[in-house]
C-alpha cells in the first residue's frame, strides 16, 4: 500500500531510494511554440551521488523557505517524491522544483496523487498557478498535458537558462 505524507528535511535522506533511470524512445522539442516529437534514444540513468545530493540541498531550501514537499512511502522506501518552491516567480505562479516517481512504481497512480497535493497546497497561496520547467522526455510532458499543463507563453529566463532543453509548461487554476 501507497501512503503519501509531507516530508520533512530528515526525511530527504531517502531520496537515494527512488530509481529515476528510464529508457528514452522519444522526447519533444519546442519549435515555433509547437510540440513535436523528436526521435531520441538513450538511457537515462539514476542519481549518482553529487546529483542525489543537488537535488536534496534544492529541496531543503525550499522547505526553510516555506515550501512544501510530498512522498508517496511502500513501507518505509521512498517511491515518489514531488516538490514546491513558494517563491513567486514570473507570471504570479510558484515552481515545481522536483517530481519523481521510481520507476519500478510509474503507471500506478502514484505521480498523479502527488501532483494533486502539491496543487492543493498551491492553490492556498496567492498565485494564479505552478510553473514547470519540465524534462523534454515524452512521457513526463504528456504527464503533465493529462494532468492539464499548458505550454508557458510567459517563460522564466533564470529557469530556462538552467534547462534549455525542458519543455515550460504551467498549471493555472
Amino acid at each position: 500500500m501507497i501512503v503519501n505524507k509531507k516530508l520533512v528535511k530528515e526525511d530527504l535522506e531517502k531520496i537515494g531510494d527512488i530509481d529515476r533511470s528510464e529508457p528514452i524512445d522519444e522526447s519533444y522539442i519546442l519549435e515555433n511554440g509547437e510540440l513535436k516529437i523528436s526521435e531520441n534514444k538513450k538511457e537515462v540513468p539514476n542519481w549518482d551521488e553529487e546529483k542525489r545530493n543537488e537535488v536534496k540541498n534544492r529541496i531543503e531550501n525550499a522547505l526553510e523557505k516555506g515550501g512544501i514537499a510530498y512522498g508517496a512511502y511502500e513501507e518505509d522506501k521512498l517511491v515518489g517524491l514531488a516538490s514546491l518552491s513558494k517563491k513567486v516567480i514570473s507570471g504570479d505562479r510558484v515552481q515545481l522544483l522536483t517530481f519523481h516517481v521510481d520507476r519500478k512504481h510509474r503507471g500506478m497512480g502514484i505521480g498523479g496523487k502527488l501532483f494533486d497535493l502539491i496543487v492543493s497546497e498551491a492553490k492556498t497561496l496567492e498565485v494564479r498557478g505552478i510553473y514547470i520547467s519540465a524534462s523534454s522526455k515524452k512521457n513526463s510532458v504528456d504527464f503533465y498535458l493529462h494532468k492539464g499543463c499548458i505550454l508557458t507563453k510567459d517563460i522564466d529566463e533564470e529557469l530556462l537558462q538552467e534547462e534549455p532543453m525542458d519543455i515550460h509548461m504551467e498549471y493555472l487554476f
